[in-house]
Formats: structure tokens, sequence, C-alpha cells
């Protein structure tokens, strides 16, 4: 008798276990919103990404998050570094929130930055920046404020800024202030 409630009880909670699920399940599909959670999500730690022309990017972040289906991964507050396929650095520096689309290689950085890029001995901050790493593009919002400094002291900002690290050649949509000193 003992046995056969044990038995009922089993099957009774399979049953609702198997009924909730497909409850929720059915439920968000009627919702027409599609739920994307993270295959993997780390807090503190490190990951790497090796990026379709040899370089590889390391983070450290607070909280790291991969979607491998929407190829994205996503870092909270996060230091950050690129080195090229020669093993060079090519920059470096720190996001209040990045976000790598692992597919086409661009990186998104938000909620305030600074990247320190060492071909060139200069920092830029700002609030948001995309950089297209295939391209090695840098831009921003055309209402995005961006500062540029050098080794120097020299200063560039303004708003709307594209960069083409490639051809070392930087602009403004609105420049606001700048010191280039000779």
């Amino acid at each position: 008798m003992i046995r056969l409630h044990s038995l009922l009880a089993v099957m009774l909670l399979l049953m609702i276990s198997f009924f909730g699920c497909t409850f929720q399940e059915e439920a968000a599909m009627e919702s027409g919103i599609e739920e994307s959670f993270p295959d993997i999500r780390l807090l503190n730690g490190r990951y790497q990404v090796s990026q379709s022309s040899n370089e590889l990017m390391s983070v450290n972040a607070d909280l790291i998050e991969i979607t491998e289906n929407e190829n994205l991964a996503y870092f909270v507050e996060a230091d950050f570094e690129q080195t090229g396929s020669d093993g060079s650095m090519l920059f470096s520096g720190h996001a209040g929130e990045l976000t790598i689309d692992t597919d086409s290689d661009t990186i998104h950085i938000a909620r305030g930055y600074n990247v320190s890029v060492h071909e060139g001995e200069f920092l830029i901050q700002g609030e948001e920046l995309l950089y297209e790493s295939k391209k090695r593009l840098l831009s921003t919002d055309s209402d995005q404020r961006t500062s540029l400094t050098n080794e120097k002291g020299d200063i560039l900002s303004g708003i709307g800024f594209t960069g083409d690290l490639n051809k070392k050649l930087f602009e403004f949509n609105v420049l606001e202030e700048g010191h280039i000193s000779r």
C-alpha cells in the first residue's frame, strides 16, 4: 500500500512538472516575445575572443554572458585588451558595458569607456563607441561627445566621431575643443 502511494506521488509530480513546463512554453509563444537566455554566464571571469583577423581580444569582467545562437558576448564592468597577430598590443581599456558580435567581430562599447590605442599612443574617451574590428573603424552616434588625448597633452574633443585606425584619420561632426602642440 505504501509502495502504491509512493508510485502515485512520483507520477503526480512528474505530471505537474511536465504540464507546468508546457504551459510556460505555450504562454511565452502566445506573448510573441522571444526570450533569449545566455548559454554561459560567469561572474568575475576572463574571456578570450579570437577574431577573424587572427587578433586576440581578452576581457576581464564582473559579468560575462555568452549567447551562442545570437553570436553575442556581453560584458559588464569590463577591462579589455586586443593584440595583433604578431602579439603587439593594439588597444586596451575599460567599459561599463561591452558587447561583441562574434560573427561580424563588431564591438559595441557603452556606459562610459576609455580606450588606449597603443600604435599611436593616444586615449579615446566617451559614453558609447562602435568598433568594426575587420575594417578597424571607430564611430559614435552623431550626438555623442568623444575626446582624444595623446602623450604630449594634445586634445581634440567633439560631437559625432569617426576614426580609421589603419589610416590614423579621426574626424568630428562638430569640433568643440582642440589643442595640438608643435
